[in-house]
Protein backbone atom coordinates (compact mmCIF):
# COMPACT_ATOMS: atom_id res chain seq x y z
CA UNK A 1 0.00 0.00 0.00
CA UNK A 2 1.29 3.33 -1.29
CA UNK A 3 2.40 5.46 2.26
CA UNK A 4 0.37 9.05 2.13
CA UNK A 5 0.81 11.84 4.54
CA UNK A 6 -0.50 15.08 4.73
CA UNK A 7 1.32 18.28 4.20
CA UNK A 8 0.46 21.96 4.68
CA UNK A 9 -0.55 24.37 1.77
CA UNK A 10 2.11 26.92 2.14
CA UNK A 11 4.80 24.06 1.17
CA UNK A 12 3.24 22.86 -1.90
CA UNK A 13 5.49 25.60 -4.14
CA UNK A 14 9.04 23.89 -2.47
CA UNK A 15 10.54 20.94 -4.88
CA UNK A 16 11.73 19.62 -1.80
CA UNK A 17 9.88 19.42 2.15
CA UNK A 18 10.37 19.21 5.25
CA UNK A 19 7.53 16.92 6.64
CA UNK A 20 7.76 17.39 10.28
CA UNK A 21 5.71 16.56 13.36
CA UNK A 22 3.59 13.93 14.09
CA UNK A 23 3.62 12.54 10.54
CA UNK A 24 7.13 12.03 10.44
CA UNK A 25 6.97 10.62 13.82
CA UNK A 26 4.38 8.40 12.78
CA UNK A 27 6.15 7.50 9.34
CA UNK A 28 9.79 7.04 10.85
CA UNK A 29 8.59 5.04 14.00
CA UNK A 30 5.64 3.55 12.97
CA UNK A 31 5.80 2.78 9.23
CA UNK A 32 9.90 2.48 8.99
CA UNK A 33 10.57 4.71 5.86
CA UNK A 34 13.69 4.83 4.60
CA UNK A 35 15.94 6.73 2.35
CA UNK A 36 14.57 6.00 -1.33
CA UNK A 37 10.84 4.74 -0.21
CA UNK A 38 8.37 6.04 -2.71
CA UNK A 39 5.20 7.70 -0.84
CA UNK A 40 2.34 10.42 -1.41
CA UNK A 41 1.75 13.79 -0.46
CA UNK A 42 -1.71 15.40 0.20
CA UNK A 43 -2.25 19.37 1.52
CA UNK A 44 -6.66 18.65 2.51
CA UNK A 45 -7.10 20.85 -0.13
CA UNK A 46 -7.46 18.41 -3.36
CA UNK A 47 -4.02 18.41 -4.08
CA UNK A 48 -1.42 15.56 -4.34
CA UNK A 49 1.97 14.27 -4.98
CA UNK A 50 4.29 11.52 -5.73
CA UNK A 51 7.41 11.86 -3.61
CA UNK A 52 10.82 9.94 -3.16
CA UNK A 53 12.46 10.19 0.91
CA UNK A 54 15.71 11.89 0.32
CA UNK A 55 16.70 12.30 4.11
CA UNK A 56 15.52 10.24 7.52
CA UNK A 57 16.29 12.12 10.65
CA UNK A 58 14.82 11.32 14.27
CA UNK A 59 11.86 13.74 13.83
CA UNK A 60 11.61 14.67 10.03
CA UNK A 61 11.92 13.37 6.52
CA UNK A 62 13.22 15.66 3.64
CA UNK A 63 11.08 14.32 0.41
CA UNK A 64 11.87 15.10 -3.06
CA UNK A 65 8.12 16.40 -4.58
CA UNK A 66 7.29 14.81 -8.15
CA UNK A 67 4.64 17.67 -9.47
CA UNK A 68 1.44 18.45 -7.48
CA UNK A 69 -1.85 17.77 -9.69
CA UNK A 70 -5.70 18.23 -8.47
CA UNK A 71 -7.41 15.07 -7.30
CA UNK A 72 -9.88 15.33 -4.92
CA UNK A 73 -11.87 12.36 -5.55
CA UNK A 74 -14.87 13.35 -4.04
CA UNK A 75 -18.44 13.16 -5.23
CA UNK A 76 -19.74 15.96 -7.61
CA UNK A 77 -22.89 16.87 -5.29
CA UNK A 78 -21.50 18.68 -2.30
CA UNK A 79 -23.16 17.04 0.65
CA UNK A 80 -23.40 19.24 4.31
CA UNK A 81 -24.81 17.09 7.04
CA UNK A 82 -26.11 18.09 10.40
CA UNK A 83 -25.90 14.93 12.96
CA UNK A 84 -25.90 14.57 16.09
CA UNK A 85 -22.51 12.74 17.20
CA UNK A 86 -23.16 9.38 18.99
CA UNK A 87 -21.12 8.49 21.89
CA UNK A 88 -17.05 6.99 22.02
CA UNK A 89 -15.93 4.85 19.32
CA UNK A 90 -19.29 5.09 17.76
CA UNK A 91 -18.55 8.72 17.06
CA UNK A 92 -15.32 7.72 15.64
CA UNK A 93 -16.63 4.99 13.20
CA UNK A 94 -19.19 7.10 11.68
CA UNK A 95 -16.82 9.63 10.71
CA UNK A 96 -14.59 7.51 9.34
CA UNK A 97 -17.26 6.12 6.69
CA UNK A 98 -18.39 9.75 6.30
CA UNK A 99 -14.95 11.02 5.37
CA UNK A 100 -15.17 7.73 3.21
CA UNK A 101 -18.08 8.52 1.52
CA UNK A 102 -17.33 11.81 0.68
CA UNK A 103 -19.36 14.18 2.75
CA UNK A 104 -17.88 17.32 2.64
CA UNK A 105 -18.59 19.78 5.95
CA UNK A 106 -19.97 17.53 9.33
CA UNK A 107 -22.03 20.09 11.58
CA UNK A 108 -22.45 18.17 14.68
CA UNK A 109 -25.94 19.32 16.18
CA UNK A 110 -27.21 19.82 19.67
CA UNK A 111 -31.10 18.62 19.84
CA UNK A 112 -33.68 18.86 22.44
CA UNK A 113 -32.97 15.04 23.39
CA UNK A 114 -28.86 15.30 23.01
CA UNK A 115 -28.33 13.72 25.84
CA UNK A 116 -24.38 15.20 25.81
CA UNK A 117 -23.22 17.58 23.53
CA UNK A 118 -20.08 16.35 22.37
CA UNK A 119 -16.98 18.92 23.74
CA UNK A 120 -14.54 20.65 21.48
CA UNK A 121 -11.59 18.30 22.58
CA UNK A 122 -13.50 15.58 21.37
CA UNK A 123 -14.58 17.26 18.09
CA UNK A 124 -10.66 18.11 17.39
CA UNK A 125 -9.93 13.94 18.17
CA UNK A 126 -12.85 13.09 15.48
CA UNK A 127 -10.90 15.84 13.22
CA UNK A 128 -7.58 13.95 13.68
CA UNK A 129 -9.83 10.79 12.83
CA UNK A 130 -11.01 12.23 9.54
CA UNK A 131 -7.45 13.38 8.87
CA UNK A 132 -6.47 9.77 8.74
CA UNK A 133 -8.99 8.33 7.21
CA UNK A 134 -8.15 10.18 4.54
CA UNK A 135 -4.93 8.88 4.41
CA UNK A 136 -6.24 5.16 4.08
CA UNK A 137 -8.83 5.71 1.24
CA UNK A 138 -7.00 8.15 -0.75
CA UNK A 139 -9.53 11.16 -0.07
CA UNK A 140 -7.20 14.53 -0.61
CA UNK A 141 -9.89 17.34 0.57
CA UNK A 142 -10.27 17.15 4.11
CA UNK A 143 -13.86 16.86 6.08
CA UNK A 144 -14.74 20.14 7.29
CA UNK A 145 -15.99 19.17 10.99
CA UNK A 146 -17.56 22.07 12.66
CA UNK A 147 -18.05 22.94 16.34
CA UNK A 148 -20.86 22.23 18.03
CA UNK A 149 -23.92 23.81 17.33
CA UNK A 150 -27.55 23.98 18.87
CA UNK A 151 -30.04 22.45 16.31
CA UNK A 152 -32.51 25.85 16.16
CA UNK A 153 -29.75 28.11 15.20
CA UNK A 154 -28.37 26.13 12.90
CA UNK A 155 -31.67 25.36 11.13
CA UNK A 156 -32.68 28.58 10.74
CA UNK A 157 -29.21 29.59 9.42
CA UNK A 158 -29.16 27.54 6.64
CA UNK A 159 -32.14 29.70 5.04
CA UNK A 160 -29.62 31.89 3.63
CA UNK A 161 -28.01 28.74 2.25
CA UNK A 162 -28.33 28.20 -1.86
CA UNK A 163 -28.99 24.13 -1.71
CA UNK A 164 -30.77 21.84 -4.22
CA UNK A 165 -32.04 19.82 -2.05
CA UNK A 166 -32.75 19.92 1.67
CA UNK A 167 -33.61 16.51 3.74
CA UNK A 168 -34.09 15.56 7.06
CA UNK A 169 -34.54 11.92 8.56
CA UNK A 170 -37.77 11.20 9.82
CA UNK A 171 -39.48 7.56 10.41
CA UNK A 172 -43.17 7.13 8.96
CA UNK A 173 -42.64 9.91 6.10
CA UNK A 174 -41.70 9.61 2.04
CA UNK A 175 -39.40 7.01 0.87
CA UNK A 176 -35.90 7.49 0.17
CA UNK A 177 -35.93 6.53 -3.18
CA UNK A 178 -38.36 9.07 -4.14
CA UNK A 179 -36.88 11.84 -2.22
CA UNK A 180 -33.01 11.82 -2.43
CA UNK A 181 -31.24 13.11 -5.67
CA UNK A 182 -27.90 12.46 -7.12
CA UNK A 183 -27.93 15.37 -9.14
CA UNK A 184 -28.10 18.23 -6.83
CA UNK A 185 -25.05 20.16 -6.81
CA UNK A 186 -25.41 20.90 -2.93
CA UNK A 187 -27.26 19.05 -0.44
CA UNK A 188 -28.36 19.83 2.89
CA UNK A 189 -29.18 16.75 5.31
CA UNK A 190 -29.95 15.81 8.99
CA UNK A 191 -29.81 13.29 11.51
CA UNK A 192 -31.15 13.69 14.54
CA UNK A 193 -30.45 11.65 18.49
CA UNK A 194 -30.94 8.59 19.16
CA UNK A 195 -34.33 9.98 21.00
CA UNK A 196 -35.68 11.29 17.44
CA UNK A 197 -36.58 14.80 16.94
CA UNK A 198 -39.38 16.57 18.57
CA UNK A 199 -42.53 17.49 16.74
CA UNK A 200 -41.23 20.93 17.04
CA UNK A 201 -37.86 20.45 15.64
CA UNK A 202 -39.19 18.72 12.49
CA UNK A 203 -41.73 21.08 12.20
CA UNK A 204 -38.89 23.77 12.23
CA UNK A 205 -37.02 21.74 9.53
CA UNK A 206 -40.04 21.83 7.08
CA UNK A 207 -40.69 25.66 8.24
CA UNK A 208 -37.31 26.31 6.11
CA UNK A 209 -37.67 23.93 3.37
CA UNK A 210 -36.10 20.80 4.83
CA UNK A 211 -38.19 17.88 2.78
CA UNK A 212 -38.93 14.71 5.89
CA UNK A 213 -37.58 11.62 4.51
CA UNK A 214 -38.09 7.91 5.54
CA UNK A 215 -34.89 5.82 5.20
CA UNK A 216 -37.00 2.18 5.62
CA UNK A 217 -38.80 -0.42 7.95
CA UNK A 218 -36.13 0.13 10.22
CA UNK A 219 -34.91 2.30 12.83
CA UNK A 220 -31.20 2.88 12.68
CA UNK A 221 -28.68 3.96 14.72
CA UNK A 222 -27.06 7.48 14.05
CA UNK A 223 -24.08 6.24 12.10
CA UNK A 224 -25.77 4.06 10.14
CA UNK A 225 -28.77 6.39 9.37
CA UNK A 226 -25.65 8.96 8.64
CA UNK A 227 -23.98 6.61 6.12
CA UNK A 228 -27.27 5.76 4.37
CA UNK A 229 -28.08 9.37 3.71
CA UNK A 230 -24.18 9.99 2.39
CA UNK A 231 -24.29 6.64 0.07
CA UNK A 232 -28.02 7.89 -1.27
CA UNK A 233 -26.64 11.86 -2.10
CA UNK A 234 -23.30 10.82 -3.45
CA UNK A 235 -22.43 10.36 -7.29
CA UNK A 236 -20.29 9.24 -9.13
CA UNK A 237 -16.41 10.19 -8.46
CA UNK A 238 -15.17 12.33 -11.52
Amino acid sequence: MTRRYYVSRPQRDAPNLMLTGEEAVHAIRVMRVRVGDPLVLFDGEGWECPGKVLEVNKRELRIQCQGWELEPRMPSNEIILGIAIPKGDRGKEMVERLTELGVSRLVPLIFEHSQRPPSESQIEKLRRVSRESCKQCGRNTDLVLESPKKYDAWIEAQASIEADQRVIAHPGKTSKKESLRTDARRSLAVVGPEGGLSDRELQLAIEHRFKPIDLGPRIYRIETAGAIIAVGLAVRVL
